[in-house]
C-alpha cells in the first residue's frame, strides 16, 4: 500500500483565498509496518515503522505533515517520532500520530455564536458544525461581513471547510437536542461528546486534487438483517469473522410490581402500587418498595387532592419498576477475514448484524476499524460497539 505525504506550508497572516496550505510532497512505498486505526466518534491513530536514514529523520522531524493513502480519503498527522538504533537488525524510525479529526483538539471554544457568549441550544449535530465553523474552519475568515473583533486570523484554517446543514436537515437526520455551555471547552472533546449524545459520527475528509479538507457529521448505513434497503453484513462464526462471544441474561435485578409509600406512619401511611400485569402473579411476581415520603400531598400540582396524590405515588412506583428490567447483553470479538470487506461491503459507522452458533443475534455499530500492513500481509479488524436488539432464535 503506497502512502502519500503532503507538507504543510505555513502562510503569513495575510492568507490568500483558496491557497492549498497542504501541498503534495512525496510518496512512500517501502516501510516495515503500518497500523491505520479509524474511529467513528473520536480521532483515529496510526503507527508507521520504516528503516531509518538521516534524511527521513529530518524530514519527519521538521514539518507538519499529512499522510494519505490511495484507497482512503482520511488523513493522518504525525506528532511523535522515535528512532531506535540497532547495529544487528538495523535502525528503525517509528512515527505515530492522530487523524485529521485531531485538528479540532487543538482549539478551545472561545466563539460560541453571534447572539450569545457561552450558551448554546439546539441539535447536537448543529452544535458541532456551528462551533467548528466559529473556532477553526474557514467561514469567518472569508466573509467580510463578520466583525473584525471576531476574525482572529491566527485561529482559522483556510483549507478546512465545514459541511453545512440547514435546520430541517439537522432535525430530520440528527434530531437529538442539547442545552450546553461550551465556552472554554476543548473543541475536539466537546465534538466527541455531542456525537455520543446524538449517536452520530464525524470525519474530516481530504480532497486529493485540491488538498482541501471537509468536516462533516454523518450516520452510517443500516446493513443489518432487519432492513431491505442495503445488502446485509453479518458477523458470525459461519462467515469466519466473529470469534468468542459472551451472552448474558440476568433476571436478578428484575421487578414487576412496585409499592410507593408516601405520607403517614405505619398502617396509616399512604401506599399505592404500580399497574399490575396479569403475568405478575404467583412465582412470577417480583415486588419492590419505594420510600416516597419526600413527596408531599401539599406540593404544587397536587394541592391536597387525594386522587392526584395517589396518581403521583402510583407513577413513582411504576417508574421504579421500569428501571428494574432484565439485563441482556451480547458481546464478542470481530475477526479479520471473512467474505465481507471493509470499504466495499461495510464502512465506519454502519449498523451490522452479529450472531453466534446458538442462534443469539443482535445489531451493532462499527465504531472502529484497525488495518495492519506488515511482512505477514494485510489484516482488517473492526470493533463492534454496544450490541442491541438482542434476541434468541432457538
Amino acid at each position: 500500500m503506497e502512502l502519500y505525504i503532503a507538507k504543510y506550508v505555513q502562510p503569513s497572516i495575510h492568507y490568500l483565498e483558496d491557497a492549498p496550505y497542504y501541498v503534495p510532497d512525496r510518496a512512500i512505498d517501502v516501510y516495515s509496518s503500518l497500523v491505520w486505526h479509524e474511529r467513528y466518534q473520536d480521532p483515529g491513530e496510526f503507527e508507521l515503522c520504516m528503516r531509518a536514514t538521516p534524511e527521513l529523520l529530518r524530514y519527519f522531524s521538521d514539518n507538519e505533515l499529512l499522510i494519505l493513502r490511495s484507497d482512503s480519503d482520511r488523513g493522518m498527522i504525525p506528532d511523535y517520532i522515535e528512532l531506535t538504533t540497532d547495529a544487528e537488525n538495523g535502525n528503525v524510525l517509528r512515527i505515530t500520530g492522530k487523524s485529521a479529526e485531531g485538528l479540532l483538539n487543538r482549539r478551545i471554544i472561545t466563539q460560541t455564536d453571534t447572539w450569545t457568549e457561552n450558551y448554546l441550544s439546539g441539535t447536537a449535530a448543529g452544535a458541532v458544525l456551528a462551533l467548528a465553523e466559529r473556532n477553526i474552519g474557514d467561514f469567518w475568515y472569508y466573509h467580510d461581513s463578520i466583525l473584525e473583533e471576531f476574525r482572529d486570523k491566527y485561529r482559522y484554517l483556510p483549507f478546512l471547510g465545514i459541511h453545512s446543514l440547514n435546520r430541517d436537515e439537522l432535525t430530520a437526520n440528527f434530531p437529538a437536542t442539547i442545552n450546553a455551555q461550551p465556552f472554554g471547552r476543548n473543541l475536539g472533546e466537546f465534538t466527541a461528546e455531542m456525537c455520543r449524545v446524538g449517536q452520530f459520527g464525524y470525519r474530516i475528509t481530504q480532497n486529493k486534487d485540491t488538498m482541501k479538507m471537509l468536516l462533516e457529521v454523518y450516520k452510517g448505513a443500516d446493513r443489518s438483517l432487519e432492513q431491505e434497503e442495503n445488502s446485509p453484513v453479518v458477523f458470525s462464526p459461519a462467515f469466519g469473522n466473529l470469534g468468542n462471544t459472551v451472552y448474558k441474561h440476568d433476571r436478578r435485578p428484575y421487578r414487576n410490581v412496585g409499592y410507593a409509600a408516601g405520607e403517614g406512619e405505619g398502617k396509616n401511611r399512604a401506599v399505592e402500587k404500580s399497574p399490575v400485569c396479569m403475568e405478575a402473579m404467583g412465582a412470577t411476581r417480583r415486588e419492590l418498595f419505594v420510600d416516597a415520603k419526600s413527596i408531599s400531598s401539599k406540593s404544587d400540582g397536587i394541592d391536597g387532592d387525594a386522587a392526584k396524590y395517589s396518581k403521583v405515588l402510583s407513577d413513582t412506583a411504576a417508574a421504579a419498576v421500569d428501571s428494574r428490567r432484565e439485563e441482556i447483553s451480547f458481546s464478542g470479538v470481530a475477526l479479520p477475514g471473512g467474505q465481507f470487506r471493509y470499504r466495499r461491503d461495510y464502512f465506519l459507522g454502519d449498523r451490522v448484524t452479529v450472531q453466534n452458533e446458538f442462534g443469539i443475534n443482535g445489531t451493532a455499530v462499527v465504531t472502529e476499524v484497525t488495518e495492519v500492513v506488515d511482512a505477514s500481509g494485510r489484516s482488517v479488524i473492526p470493533t463492534l460497539g454496544a450490541w442491541t436488539d438482542i434476541n434468541q432464535e432457538v
